[in-house]
């Protein structure tokens, strides 16, 4: 800890206010470099062999297709496609739980927001929304827009629901 300070004047005059400059990814390499060392006589030495021999293996084990590495395992949650059977993308889109989620909802207005947020920005929702406006227009609502936020969530997922069942194998 002495030695920092011998570097803390020149880092304050190269970067500036304290404020401007984070540590962190200098603190997560040294870390790494540390768990290098075995050598305590020579740490320099220890750490560079340490460096040296873990790229060398990871360097070679992308070649090995039966040894599981970070690199080429599967990820934790990898998703499915089946874009073809659903009319928006959004739902093409599946995950693999990695847990039973337990959730309290204590706010369904605030759930509701969510739902409104997600269909209003989505690409693939643009026709539907077109075409809930059209029928609000014509059934001579005030406040379309209001209308709009509040039940367009229900409505969509009545026509997705109904517009499926037709659909044949």
């Amino acid at each position: 800890m002495v030695h920092l300070a011998v570097h803390l004047p020149e880092e304050a005059r190269l970067r500036g206010p304290v404020h401007y400059g984070w540590m962190y990814p200098v603190e997560r390499r040294l870390y790494t470099l540390k768990r290098y060392l075995r050598n305590r006589a020579r740490p320099e030495g220890s750490i560079a062999e340490g460096y040296v021999a873990d790229e060398c293996l990871t360097f070679c084990s992308r070649y090995m297709d039966d040894v599981h590495i970070v690199y080429n395992k599967e990820p934790r949650n990898s998703a499915f496609e089946d874009l073809d059977a659903y009319d928006v993308e959004v739902f093409g889109h599946g995950v693999k739980f990695i847990s039973a989620g337990d959730y309290d909802v204590e706010d369904l207005a605030e759930v509701k927001k969510m739902v409104w947020y997600v269909l209003h920005n989505s690409d693939e929702t643009v026709k539907y929304r077109r075409r809930y406006r059209n029928e609000l227009t014509q059934q001579r609502v005030r406040d379309i827009d209001r209308a709009m936020r509040t039940g367009f969530a229900d409505w969509f997922e009545k026509e997705v629901s109904f517009r499926s069942s037709f659909t044949c194998c």
